[in-house]
């Protein structure tokens, strides 16, 4: 077997690594029985959730460039602007793209997480904007936001589940193709 940190570059397993600390914390944070604490899990899942996306929009891209089901003159298509200015937007800009890929890729893997993440009214984002505009009313109280925050949380911890299957069979053609 192949040591990664032989394969890899530095940055990448310095990634890595902050990467999984902060999936750990989350997971930490979720399990507390502090609703505040289950709020920051909440905040921090759903916006590590937006860059994990973009990851992964950018690994589908190659996947099916390599599947030959994007056209040819697409090769050297230019990342979208919102990935560029680091502004993505889950609602939005992500999903038009998550949208148009998934169309292209047979993976059901692709459509669960479009289900968790945009099924209107189930879906994560309609949960974090629920939850965004509940944070600072009078009406909610800590407890009826952790609430809220957990399930996104849970949610999200699906999602980076499903993510996670996803690339461990990228990385694997991957790292094929780098050790012959």
């Amino acid at each position: 077997m192949t040591d990664l940190s032989q394969v890899l570059p530095k940055s990448l397993i310095r990634w890595l690594e902050k990467n999984n600390r902060l999936e750990s914390k989350i997971d930490q944070l979720l399990k507390s029985g502090d609703f505040t604490d289950h709020i920051a899990s909440f905040l921090l899942s759903s916006q590590m959730l937006e860059f994990e996306m973009i990851q992964l929009l950018q690994s589908i891209r190659i996947d099916l460039h390599e599947l030959g089901l994007l056209a040819k003159n697409k090769d050297r298509e230019k990342l979208p602007k919102w990935y560029s200015d680091h502004k993505a937007v889950l609602n939005s800009l992500i999903r038009t793209d998550f949208e148009k890929y998934i169309n292209l890729h047979s993976l059901l893997i692709f459509k669960e997480i479009h289900k968790i993440i945009f099924d209107k009214n189930l879906g994560l984002v309609d949960l974090r904007n629920q939850f965004v505009h509940k944070l600072f009313f009078l009406d909610y109280t800590v407890s009826d936001l952790g609430k809220i925050a957990s399930a996104g949380t849970k949610k999200c911890l699906e999602v980076f589940n499903l993510i996670r299957i996803y690339q461990l069979e990228v990385n694997k053609k991957l790292l094929d193709k780098l050790v012959k």
